[in-house]
C-alpha cells in the first residue's frame, strides 16, 4: 500500500504541490507517486529523488514544510475570500483566473486558493492580513 498521498495529506500539501523546507533555500520539494523529490534551483534543473534521510527528518518534524503562495495560471479555477462593508460573514468564493484587475489583486494578496477547505481554513487570517483587524463577528 502507497502511503505517500495520505503522508502529504497530513503534512497538509498535495501530491505534486511544491513547497520549500526549512534552511532549504537553494531547493524545492514536492511529493509524487513514489516519496519525496527534489530540484535545485538552477534553470534547467530536474526533479529527482530525495534521500531517505530527508524523507525521515520531514516525516519527525526536524525539518518544516513552508508552503508557497499558490499563484493560479490563466483559466485555471481559484478560491478566494472576500466580505462586503457591514456583512455578517466572510465568504469563500471560487472563480477562473484572468488577468484582470480582481484577479491579479487577489495573487498579490496571497488571496488565492487550490481547494475551498483551505480558504476556510485561512479566512479569518485572510481578512486580519488584509484588513489589520481582527474579524469582530462570530465565528
Amino acid at each position: 500500500m502507497n502511503l505517500i498521498p495520505k503522508i502529504a495529506e497530513m503534512l497538509g500539501v498535495e501530491i505534486g504541490e511544491e513547497f520549500k523546507l526549512e534552511n532549504h533555500d537553494d531547493r524545492s520539494f514536492k511529493f509524487a507517486g513514489t516519496g519525496l523529490y527534489e530540484k535545485t534551483n538552477i534553470k534547467d534543473s530536474y526533479w529527482s529523488i530525495c534521500s531517505g534521510l530527508t524523507l525521515r527528518d520531514v516525516l519527525i518534524g526536524f525539518l518544516k514544510i513552508e508552503k508557497l503562495p499558490f499563484e493560479p495560471k490563466k483559466g485555471e479555477s481559484y478560491f478566494y475570500v472576500g466580505w462586503g462593508n457591514g456583512s455578517e460573514e466572510i465568504s469563500v468564493y471560487v472563480t477562473k483566473f484572468y488577468d484582470c484587475d480582481t484577479c491579479c489583486h487577489h495573487k498579490y494578496s496571497s488571496n488565492c486558493f487550490r481547494t475551498k477547505a483551505e480558504a476556510e481554513r485561512e479566512k479569518y487570517n485572510v481578512y486580519e492580513r488584509l484588513t489589520g483587524k481582527k474579524w469582530e463577528h462570530e465565528q
